[in-house]
């Protein structure tokens, strides 16, 4: 039975966002098309915010590369390292509720879509086609 709401976390919507775009591109009925640029912006508003918290971490963390004050990085050997892992990791953690439904990619027809990508929409989409029927008694 599907769910009136998606829950997830931060890093899962950050990780799921590439995918969700490429699902976006695609040509689709306008009532799936509409429901997913729902999400679409949803999922946008929620990684909004995680990019922000990761880049303040990276400022507070890393050190500039020579390139210029805003070209700052986080290198493994830094003594920050394990720290900025540490809430990074808390970040993505963060539970986060979209009040949307998932979207059923079984009912679009002739979708074109790769496993990685269903791996990375997860919690963002449901698959519930029909049950196979059960095989006849021997």
């Amino acid at each position: 039975m599907a769910t009136t709401e998606i829950k997830t976390t931060l890093g899962a919507l950050g990780l799921a966002e590439p995918a969700l775009e490429r699902l976006a591109g695609e040509k689709l009925s306008f009532q799936t098309a509409y429901r997913i640029s729902k999400l679409k912006k949803a999922v946008a508003e929620e990684t909004k915010h995680f990019y922000e918290e990761r880049n303040a971490l990276v400022k507070k963390y890393g050190s500039t590369n020579g390139k210029g004050p805003d070209d700052v990085t986080v290198s493994p050997s830094s003594e920050h390292w394990a720290t900025f892992v540490k809430e990074v990791t808390e970040l993505a953690e963060v539970p986060v509720t979209i009040p949307l439904w998932p979207i059923d990619l079984t009912k679009i027809d002739d979708l074109k879509i790769t496993a990685a990508d269903l791996l990375l929409l997860d919690s963002l989409v449901t698959l519930e086609a029909e049950p196979a029927a059960a095989p006849p008694p021997a």
